[in-house]
């Protein structure tokens, strides 16, 4: 994964996204304002997850929570800071083994 370890993850679940849409619809038609509002949904804020952090965890559940038997390799993978090292590896571990 090409991306700095520490960076912030900024993801949400879908249904806190879904739900936004329905309150700014619902505020439209409420209100019938006829300006153009811009809502952004971001969770950096308040929830501060790394990308280190969200690869561990990830990890924990694919090896503690699920069986995988009869596998080639792990589900796995790290952090690279070279676009360049990341391209090689994608072609050796990603796109060579799919054909």
């Amino acid at each position: 994964m090409y991306c700095k370890s520490n960076s912030y993850a900024d993801y949400l679940p879908v249904d806190v996204f879904i739900n936004g849409i329905m309150i700014c619809a619902w505020n439209y038609i409420k209100n019938g304002q006829t300006s153009t509002n811009v809502v952004n949904f971001t969770s950096s804020a308040e929830i501060k997850v790394t990308w280190l952090e969200m690869i561990d965890a990830g990890r924990a559940i694919v090896m503690n929570r699920v069986p995988l038997n009869g596998v080639v390799w792990y589900p796995g993978g790290s952090m690279k800071h070279s676009r360049l090292y990341h391209n090689i590896c994608a072609l050796f571990f990603h796109w060579i083994p799919a054909i």
